[in-house]
């Protein structure tokens, strides 16, 4: 399973992830990309500065986790292990893990 993570800007990446779910979701609901691979597994990711962003507040990404085990059954697509920027805001990401806006 992917883990899915709420990342703020300038702050190492840590904690718990906010979800788990199948590779095929986060593609098909987070609009994940192999392209937006940010950084191999035993690297800590931090994104951007530790700044403020236009209104005062952070700015806050969805990253998503793959590990060996999940990259490993989909190798034929091209997925690594490692950290991926997801295309999708927090505010989407929690619309679609409450249930709402999902095409099923």
């Amino acid at each position: 399973m992917a883990k899915i993570w709420q990342a703020e800007e300038g702050k190492p990446l840590g904690g718990s992830p906010v979800a788990e779910k199948p590779l095929d979701w986060c593609v098909e609901e987070l609009g994940l990309r192999r392209l937006s691979r940010l950084a191999p597994p035993s690297e800590t990711l931090v994104i951007g500065a530790d700044r403020h962003g236009q209104f005062g507040g952070q700015r806050r990404f969805v990253v998503v986790g793959l590990d060996d085990d999940e990259t490993h059954a989909h190798s034929s697509e091209g997925w690594r292990s490692g950290y991926y920027l997801a295309l999708i805001s927090v505010d989407g990401l929690k619309n679609k893990l409450s249930g709402g806006g999902t095409s099923h």
